[in-house]
């Protein structure tokens, strides 16, 4: 089983922004909220989202 070269890029850009998505979430949830836990849930999902985005961006530059 081969793996994909540029595959690596795909774990690192949804890990980061998964990472930081979740800190943002957990820091708006504490100011604005009193439900801790659902803020850094949904900041995970949007910070997953926000990371494979950038990463077909990334790939559309790569192969212009």
């Amino acid at each position: 089983m081969e793996q994909n070269p540029e595959s690596w890029r795909i774990v690192i850009y949804t890990g980061s922004g998964m990472a930081i998505g979740a800190a943002l979430g957990l820091l708006f949830s504490l100011m604005l909220f009193e439900n801790v836990i659902a803020g850094p849930l949904a900041g995970v999902v949007v910070g997953a989202v926000i990371g494979m985005i950038w990463e077909l961006q990334s790939k559309r530059r790569r192969t212009r």
